[in-house]
């Protein structure tokens, strides 16, 4: 019933809306109910109702221009937008391959960048992991170092304070003096 809808304006005041109206003379239904199949055709899945930006109107999907002048203006004007919107995405398309391209010479860049310090290196993995191996040999050897370090000074600490420690010595100035 209404893919073949002829263009209509649409208001957000439904009582001013042309589709709204149009609706409620083709069903019968109330305002309401009728704002709702409206709400409910122009969604762009349900491809009842479709929106022409060219006119700013609303039409059935299905319908056509009676054939005069007017349907070939229309045709025409329609055409026209469509000419726009495929020339707009040229101008996307061409702008998205110079961005892939550069992109491209980057990483080419990037890649010669890695190759060449690799170069530089001239270390094979097993030279790499011997390497890695003697240093993490050397860092724990610091670290064993470093725990008996620390261990021979809390030694030294718990020693100083068993001497300073005033009843330890009271201790043995008594047992010298009964001596």
């Amino acid at each position: 019933m209404f893919r073949l809808m002829p263009p209509l304006h649409h208001d957000i005041d439904p009582s001013r809306s042309q589709i709204v109206a149009y609706i409620m003379d083709n069903t019968g239904w109330e305002i309401g109910r009728a704002v709702a199949a409206f709400n409910s055709m122009r969604n762009p899945r349900s491809r009842v109702l479709v929106f022409d930006k060219t006119h700013r109107v609303w039409k059935g999907c299905d319908w056509m221009p009676p054939k005069d002048e007017s349907s070939h203006q229309m045709i025409l004007a329609e055409h026209r937008a469509l000419e726009r919107r495929v020339i707009a995405m040229d101008a996307e398309l061409r702008k998205a391959t110079r961005e892939i391209k550069r992109l491209s010479k980057q990483l080419a860049n990037l890649k010669e960048s890695v190759v060449d310090d690799d170069d530089e290196c001239d270390e094979t993995e097993e030279e790499y992991l011997e390497r890695r191996k003697m240093e993490n040999d050397e860092l724990n050897r610091d670290e064993e170092n470093k725990e008996r370090i620390e261990a021979a000074q809390k030694a030294a600490c718990k020693g100083l304070k068993k001497r300073d420690d005033p009843s330890s010595q009271l201790a043995a100035n008594i047992a010298a003096a009964w001596s």
